[in-house]
């Protein structure tokens, strides 16, 4: 803003303005003029290039909108109300309200979300604070849980108790505190799905909660459903019931869960009830191969030795057989002869006194053989 009057000499000033302020005041000292005797005192708009773009107000019109102007000796101040950036030339105060926004609105436990702090200008440059729940979070004391950069959150996400309603805030050295500006809220959704399972007074009661909305809840007894329910579940039991395996299973149409009922209170006391298979540990499909593998290794090695087996215990036998032979010359040099000439060495010379055809053919061929000679 300037001061333009007839005179050359004029004092002009910019003030500091802040944006939130009730009025500024632009003074213009004009008291060095002292050579007319009257002052015509008007205030201008004028655009970067300094250029008059309209006239505000004038010892005439002294009120124009939000501007008005105010004389005393030597004097003239442009007051405006409720001012805002354009309305001085040099520094204006201010702080813009920041604009949350989210990489996902739901995420799952071991997944991770990033939130980015965005428009948050100002002069003096601010600051970002992270909220959540209404608490200031500090990511330097637990990297584990989030981290920060210069206008985004990232929260990894282990429990459902990490979702819930954040928000930033800007702040500067001229506004702290209730002057601060914070953003539009958001709420993160974790999916999860938690079950209680418990028994009281002969009645046993399971109960769903998560997000989304549990949308069936099931009692088992021994595989078999026996209530199902939206939210919550519950069934009468006893001592018989107790001894069989009871469950409660539910979902919400992204995740589901199973808790076994592990106390019975029936109208009797307390029974511990039997808690179902939670592991079933199971031998490899690889070592199930190998097992039958080496089964059949061992079969073929078994048939292997029993055939050697076989095979030793005949030569044994017929070693056995061998040494019975009679020692008897005559004896020997008839069978020698003849188990050299018929190639059959499973006879014993024994075994050839029972077969007496057969020895009398032959010591018969070998003397008319001699005669021949």
């Amino acid at each position: 803003m300037f001061l333009v009057t007839r005179s050359q000499l004029v004092i002009t000033s910019d003030q500091v303005a802040k944006e939130g302020d009730a009025e500024v005041a632009i003074a213009c000292d004009y008291s060095q003029v002292t050579n007319t005797p009257r002052v015509n005192i008007r205030w201008y708009e004028v655009n970067e290039a300094r250029l008059f773009i309209s006239e505000i107000v004038n010892h005439v019109k002294t009120v124009n909108g939000r501007y008005s102007l105010g004389i005393t000796p030597g004097n003239a101040e442009l007051i405006i109300a409720k001012p805002v950036r354009n309305d001085t030339n040099k520094r204006f105060l201010y702080l813009d309200q920041p604009v949350l926004t989210a990489s996902k609105s739901r995420v799952y436990e071991g997944e991770s979300a990033i939130l980015t702090c965005t428009k948050r200008d100002g002069d003096p440059v601010p600051s970002i604070t992270w909220y959540k729940d209404g608490q200031a979070l500090s990511c330097t004391t637990d990297t584990s849980r989030c981290t920060t950069s210069e206008d985004a959150l990232k929260i990894y996400i282990e429990a459902a108790t990490d979702g819930g309603r954040y928000i930033c805030k800007a702040e500067s050295d001229q506004y702290r505190g209730e002057d601060g500006k914070t953003s539009n809220q958001f709420d993160l959704k974790v999916i999860h799905l938690t079950i209680t399972f418990e028994s009281e007074a002969a009645t046993a009661t399971c109960i769903a909660k998560g997000h989304p909305k549990p949308s069936s809840v099931m009692i088992y007894n021994d595989g078999k459903m026996i209530d199902k329910e939206e939210l919550i579940a519950s069934v009468k039991i006893n001592e018989e019931l107790c001894k069989t395996n009871i469950s409660c299973y539910a979902e919400n149409g992204e995740v589901n869960a199973t808790e076994p009922l592990k106390t019975c209170n029936t109208e009797n006391g307390e029974v511990n009830a039997i808690e179902p298979l939670k592991t079933c540990n199971t031998v490899p499909s690889s070592s199930i191969t190998l097992t039958i593998g080496m089964f059949f290794v061992g079969v073929f090695v078994g048939c292997f030795g029993l055939v050697a087996g076989l095979i030793g215990y005949n030569k044994i036998k017929q070693k056995k057989f061998e040494a019975m032979r009679s020692t008897d010359t005559g004896k020997q040099n008839t069978y020698t002869p003849y188990i050299a000439d018929t190639g059959d060495e499973s006879h014993t010379y024994q075994d050839l006194q029972l077969d007496a055809n057969t020895k009398t053919d032959y010591v018969n061929a070998k003397v008319v053989g001699m005669f021949k000679k």
